[in-house]
C-alpha cells in the first residue's frame, strides 16, 4: 500500500501543541504518517526537546525532516549543527520512524555519514527501533541529468529513496512512474509543479512507497502538492491500484476545470476502477502530439480516454486521423474533436 504523508512545519517550540493537533487532523483525514518539517525549529535552544515531544506524542508515525534551503527548505545553518540536532533527537528513547536526509550532503562527507548512521537503522546498529533512512534529492530546475545513476547510488545506502523534480511536461511523470520498480528499495518519485499531479495521485498504480498531501492549500510544502481531502476524496486515492484506468481533461489551462469532480464522482457511484485527472498540455500542437503519443505508449498507464479542450481540439482530430483511428461525422466535418476514447486494444 502506498502511504500518504502530511507535511507539518514546526518553526518554534511554542508551535508543538498546534502541530500535534494538525497531526491528529491528518490522521482523521486518512493519512498514514506525518512529516514534521523542523527546518527552523533546529535553530531554537529548546528545539531538541520540542522535536522529541513531537516524535513521542504524534498520533501517527513520524518522518522527521530538516530541509536545507538548497533543496527547497529553510535550513541555512552549519551542517554540523543540523546533524548534531538530528543525532540528539534520533537517539532518544522514542525515535522517529523515518529520517529524511539529503543525498547531496550524505555523499560528500564520510564524517556526516558516520554521524547519521548513529541514529538510523542498519545492520551494525546497536540501538533498537531506530529510524529508517530516507535519502532524498530535490531539483527545482527540472529533471536531474544524472537521475538514473544518482538514484541507483542512493539505493545502496537508503532504506527509502526519494527523488522529486520540477516537471517540464506531463511526460516527466512517466519516468517517475518507472522508478519505484527499478531500484530494489522502497521509492518515492514525484514531479513538482502543475505538470506533476499524476505522479502524486497515481503513485499506488506504480508501487510508489508514499506520496505527500497538505492539510490545506496554504500549508503545501512543494509546488503542485494536493491537499489531503483532494487526494482522498476527489481522486479516491485508496481505490487506485495497478488496474485503475486513467482518464483526464487535456488543455491549457485546466486547473479550474470542474470535470475531475464530476467524473470522479460518477466513477465512485458506478464503483468503477478509474480516475480522472487535470492534464495541462502547453498550447503547442507539437507538445500535444508528443505528450499524447508518450502517454498512449506507456504499457502500464491504462490511458482510456480524454476530454480535450482548447487549444487542442484540432490537433486531436488530426492525431486520430493520421493514426488510423475512427472519427465521427461531426469531427470529419469540423476538423476538431473534444473527446478521445481508447479501447482495450489501444485503438482510437
Amino acid at each position: 500500500m502506498t502511504l500518504v504523508a502530511v507535511p507539518i512545519e514546526v518553526e518554534d517550540p511554542r508551535d508543538v501543541a498546534t502541530a500535534l493537533e494538525q497531526a491528529q487532523r491528518a490522521k482523521s483525514g486518512g493519512a498514514d504518517l506525518v512529516e514534521f518539517r523542523i527546518d527552523v525549529l533546529v535553530e531554537h535552544a529548546e528545539g531538541v526537546t520540542a522535536a522529541r515531544r513531537l516524535v513521542h506524542e504524534s498520533p501517527l508515525p513520524v518522518l522527521l525532516t530538516c530541509r536545507s534551503d538548497a533543496e527547497g527548505g529553510s535550513w541555512r545553518g552549519e551542517e554540523t549543527d543540523r546533524v548534531s540536532f538530528l543525532e540528539a533527537v534520533g537517539t532518544a528513547e522514542v525515535a522517529p520512524q523515518f529520517l529524511d536526509f539529503e543525498e547531496a550532503t550524505w555523499s560528500r562527507s564520510a564524517n556526516i555519514r558516520q554521524k547519521v548512521r548513529l541514529v538510523v537503522n542498519h545492520p551494525q546498529q546497536v540501538r533498537p527501533d531506530r529510524a529508517r533512512l530516507v535519502l532524498s534529492k530535490h531539483d527545482f530546475e527540472g529533471r536531474p541529468q544524472d537521475l538514473t545513476s544518482r538514484t541507483a547510488s542512493m539505493a545502496v545506502d537508503a532504506d527509502v529513496v526519494k527523488v522529486a523534480w520540477t516537471a517540464r511536461s506531463l511526460r516527466d511523470c512517466l519516468e517517475a512512474f518507472e522508478l519505484p520498480g527499478l531500484l530494489g528499495v522502497p521509492t518515492v518519485a514525484l514531479c513538482m509543479g502543475p505538470f506533476g499531479l499524476p505522479s502524486r495521485v497515481l503513485a499506488p498504480k506504480f508501487g510508489g512507497f508514499l506520496t505527500f498531501a497538505a492539510l490545506d492549500v496554504d500549508s503545501a510544502t512543494a509546488p503542485g502538492q494536493p491537499t489531503l481531502s483532494q487526494l482522498m476524496d476527489l481522486y479516491r486515492f485508496r481505490s487506485i491500484d495497478t488496474n485503475t484506468e486513467v482518464y483526464g481533461v487535456a488543455g491549457w489551462p485546466v486547473e479550474h476545470s470542474k470535470s475531475p469532480a464530476f467524473h470522479n464522482h460518477a466513477f465512485a457511484e458506478q464503483q468503477r476502477n478509474a480516475v480522472y485527472l487535470p492534464l495541462p498540455i502547453a498550447p503547442d500542437p507539437t507538445a500535444f502530439v508528443a505528450t499524447l503519443e508518450a502517454w498512449l505508449a506507456h504499457p502500464g498507464l491504462d490511458l482510456r480516454g480524454l476530454s480535450v479542450t482548447l487549444p487542442h481540439k484540432e490537433p486531436l482530430a488530426s492525431f486520430v486521423t493520421e493514426r488510423g483511428g475512427v472519427c465521427d461525422d461531426a469531427t470529419l466535418l469540423s476538423g476538431a474533436a473534444n473527446t478521445l476514447r481508447v479501447d482495450a486494444l489501444g485503438q482510437l
